[in-house]
């Protein structure tokens, strides 16, 4: 038997040194995956971030949705910086209200340098303490600098660098860019010029390492990426190391157990009972009846955790499928109101006419728009003017059923599907309810009271008819009750209005691809349309010169799809040889119009739109008499409205401002009978 015991005591004490490596490699592994998924996490708000960055550099919708990120693991600061060049420095400075800045030697904000491009700290969370950061220019520092760098260099997601940080203690900085949304960005030039800014995430290194390994807590740890200590707990030295790769970072994980000491003292354990067996043969009954035992308790809790693994499982199943019922309810919901977006409302009323279409019935849509709501905006805070929409849509709802749907069409327009309408006479009657209840009390605007009333399109639709065209003859309703005046309900004569010209809506696209090219505001050209043809009744009379202005303010611009795409969008003065360019696009724009003989008329007010009174202007030096009347009246509109409207680096003028400003160019720049025209046709827009 004595045999039987060394061998036994050599298997066990192998197999035992096993477990122990095994125990070890298994706690090094679990601390890794640990704070491999901890990082992950704090990386997913600045991911999040940069999306909402792209798509809406607004501060607030950044502060909506930085909002989660405030319980990240070591969590310090989650802000937007902005990408300002020198050329937009002034004008961010006087939009922002505050200068930017650097940390000086001394740790006191000093200028930042005016001759290169900086990314200052538009908005930070969480709470007032990050306040100071507002303004500094966050590549000021080297360590930041060189994660911003890696960013558009290498094009990777993400990038970090070890920093120190206000608190005093060791930390990270995370940062991501923010591209132009559908802007290429597969090489290292074009992920400069389709850059917005950064998003980035400072976070305390000691915090990130608890949260990670907060279940090991009888281990020794140690995180340190070669040139910076990022955690530790005890002495780590001589335990199992792993490598975490995470933002182009490697961290190494090293960690320490006393497990296996206890596996260590087994084999002499087996000897022992080996040499008993060898001396009492009863034993090794006993001995396996307790190994048969163990093995029945070691079935029964596997058994047991197999169990709550599965529920566990249950329980995340159930949180993901609420999670995606909430995505899927955020993506339905305009996020200032609450009501639902215009998406959703086209699904709805497509549903709808399929169910005309089976069944009979003759559903109602109705598009209601808040009366002057541009001199709201020029004349009260954003906020404001938010708060005006958001009562506004709450007053419609009161009076909808509970099966109609309220949805925000536009800026100040918003949508409602009635199911069932069976007559115009029952239709006016929703919109006039409406109505009334919008107007029945003033809403508090600035804290002062303002009577606000809202104009209501409507009509009864088919299965038969396609869905944008049920949209376009409520909005040709809307256009006649608007044209009546403010605060009036009109239900269409018919079902179809008349289909545009096929030139007019191919046309109408280009002209869509150019707003979209050069950045210029929603809905540019109808309002240039609109003026000039009100300009154009105000110079002539006439009524083909009024058409011919109205279809040249909406296609002045059509030239432009024939211009480089990087033209368009440059920020900043343009070179001779670009400016060669630009001026080629009224006149590419009359051989567009040319070819098409519905939009032939507006050819020479398109060519002549940028003409000067003086006879400097392009492309032919046209002066005074010579200029198309409708030509006259498409420059002064188009100059009003650019002025009037803003731009991403100016401030919108209001009317008054802009007005003077077109006085002072009239001699010159424009005819003063056309200013003359303008003004009066500004200030009747205003009695109305």
């Amino acid at each position: 038997m004595a045999p039987l015991a060394v061998a036994a005591f050599i298997g066990t004490r192998d197999a035992a040194r096993r477990d122990a490596a095994a125990s070890r490699a298994e706690r090094a592994d679990h601390a890794a995956a640990g704070l491999q998924a901890t990082l992950v996490r704090v990386g997913a708000d600045v991911h999040s971030l940069a999306g909402i960055f792209a798509t809406a550099r607004e501060v607030d919708a950044f502060a909506q949705y930085a909002a989660p990120g405030r319980t990240s693991p070591g969590l310090v600061a989650l802000a937007w910086a902005p990408r300002v060049t020198p050329a937009m420095r002034s004008a961010f400075e006087q939009q922002s209200g505050f200068p930017i800045a650097q940390v000086g030697a001394d740790g006191f904000a000093v200028p930042a340098p005016r001759d290169s491009e900086t990314f200052p700290i538009l908005y930070v969370t969480p709470g007032e303490r990050n306040t100071p950061l507002v303004g500094i220019d966050i590549a000021g520092q080297a360590a930041v600098r060189d994660a911003l760098r890696r960013v558009l260099t290498s094009g990777a997601e993400q990038s970090t660098s070890p920093v120190k940080l206000p608190q005093g203690v060791p930390g990270i900085v995370l940062v991501e860019g923010a591209y132009q949304r559908g802007a290429a960005t597969s090489t290292p030039a074009e992920r400069r010029a389709a850059l917005n800014g950064y998003t980035v995430g400072m976070y305390r290194l000691d915090q990130i390492g608890a949260a990670a390994f907060a279940d090991l807590a009888e281990s020794e740890i140690s995180v340190h990426d070669g040139v910076v200590s990022a955690f530790a707990r005890g002495d780590a030295t001589g335990g199992t190391a792993r490598t975490v790769t995470f933002a182009g970072r490697d961290w190494t994980v090293v960690v320490r157990s006393d497990a296996g000491v206890a596996t260590s003292l087994l084999p002499w354990v087996v000897l022992a009972g080996a040499l008993l067996i060898a001396l009492l043969v009863a034993a090794m009954f006993e001995g396996a009846s307790r190994r048969l035992a163990f093995s029945e308790r070691l079935v029964d809790l596997r058994t047991v955790e197999l169990r709550e693994a599965l529920a566990q499982l249950t329980v995340t199943n159930q949180q993901l499928d609420e999670a995606r019922a909430a995505a899927e309810e955020a993506s339905r919901i305009d996020p200032l109101t609450g009501v639902y977006n215009r998406s959703h409302l086209v699904d709805l009323v497509r549903v709808e006419l399929n169910r005309a279409a089976r069944g009979g019935t003759t559903p109602g849509i109705l598009l209601v728009e808040v009366d002057g709501y541009h001199a709201l905006e020029l004349s009260h805070s954003e906020a404001a003017v938010e708060a005006v929409l958001v009562e506004v849509s709450a007053r419609l709802a009161t009076v909808l059923r509970s099966y109609d749907a309220l949805a925000r069409w536009s800026t100040a327009e918003f949508g409602v599907l009635a199911p069932n309408a069976p007559t115009d006479e029952t239709l006016l009657g929703v919109a006039e309810a409406m109505r009334h209840v919008v107007g029945s009390a003033p809403i508090i605007v600035d804290g002062a009271e303002q009577w606000v009333t809202v104009t209501v399109g409507a009509t009864r639709a088919t299965g038969e008819v396609p869905t944008f065209e049920v949209f376009a003859v409520a909005d040709g309703a809307l256009a006649a009750a608007r044209a009546a005046g403010p605060d009036r309900s009109q239900v269409a004569d018919a079902v179809l209005p008349p289909r545009p010209p096929d030139a007019m809506r191919i046309v109408s696209a280009y002209s869509a691809a150019v707003a979209v090219r050069e950045g210029t505001p929603e809905g540019h050209t109808a309002e240039v349309a609109r003026l000039a043809a009100e300009i154009a009744q105000e110079l002539t009379g006439d009524d083909d010169v009024v058409e011919r202005a109205r279809l040249a303010g909406l296609l002045h611009d059509i030239g432009k799809v024939a211009l480089p795409a990087a033209l368009l969008a440059k920020i900043g003065p343009l070179d001779e040889t670009e400016w060669e360019l630009m001026h080629r696009h009224p006149a590419i724009g009359e051989e567009i119009a040319r070819r098409l003989p519905d939009l032939a008329q507006a050819g020479p007010a398109i060519r002549h739109h940028h003409e000067r009174h003086d006879g400097t202007g392009y492309p032919d030096g046209l002066a005074g008499a010579e200029i198309p009347a409708e030509a006259r009246a498409v420059a002064i509109a188009d100059a009003y409205c650019a002025m009037t409207a803003g731009s991403a680096w100016r401030l919108p003028y209001d009317t008054e401002a802009a007005l003077a400003e077109l006085r002072a160019g009239a001699g010159s720049q424009f005819d003063p009978a056309a200013v003359d025209a303008l003004e009066r046709a500004t200030t009747a827009n205003h009695a109305a």
